[in-house]
C-alpha cells in the first residue's frame, strides 16, 4: 500500500473516532516510526481516548456477531484496514481483521470506511471492552 494512502486512511480515523483534545497527538504518535505504539496503546482504555458518541458496546459478541454488524453498516467483505501493536497498518479481509483483532488480546481498530469500525481495548481481568465504531456523520444515525 502507498504511504500516502495509509496516512489518508489513518487520518480519516483519527478525525472520526478520537476525541479532538488528543487528535494531534494521535497523529504525531502514528506518524513516527519511534511513538506509533503510542497511538494504539491508548485503546487500551478507548473510553479515554475516542470520542463516546462513536462507540457502541458489543461486549460478549463473537466475531461473526461483529462481522455481521459490520457488513449491515456497509462494510465490504473484501476491504477492512487494522491497526494493531507493532503493526504498520494494513488491508486485509473483514474476516480476517476481526478474527485478527479477537484473537490478539491486545488494543486494535479495524477500519472498513465510511466511518465504520471496530475497536477494542486490552485483555486484562474480566471480558475485554469491544465497540463498533460509527462516525457522527454516518447515514445510518
Amino acid at each position: 500500500m502507498c504511504k500516502e494512502k495509509k496516512i489518508a486512511i489513518e487520518k480519516e480515523i483519527v478525525k472520526f473516532f478520537f476525541q479532538k483534545k488528543v487528535r494531534k497527538r494521535v497523529e504525531y504518535e502514528l506518524f513516527s516510526k519511534k511513538k506509533r505504539d503510542n497511538a494504539i496503546v491508548r485503546l487500551i482504555a478507548p473510553e479515554f481516548s475516542l470520542e463516546p458518541a462513536t462507540m457502541h458496546p458489543i461486549d460478549g459478541a463473537e466475531p461473526d456477531d461483529v462481522i455481521r454488524k459490520l457488513i449491515e453498516l456497509g462494510a465490504s467483505k473484501n476491504d477492512a484496514y487494522i491497526m494493531n501493536l507493532g503493526d504498520e497498518g494494513q488491508y486485509v479481509t473483514l474476516d480476517e481483521a476481526v478474527n485478527t483483532a479477537f484473537l490478539s488480546g491486545m488494543p486494535v481498530i479495524v477500519y472498513c470506511g465510511n466511518g465504520i469500525g471496530y475497536a477494542q481495548g486490552e485483555l486484562e481481568v474480566g471480558p475485554q471492552s469491544r465497540f463498533l465504531l460509527i462516525a457522527q456523520n454516518h447515514s445510518l444515525l
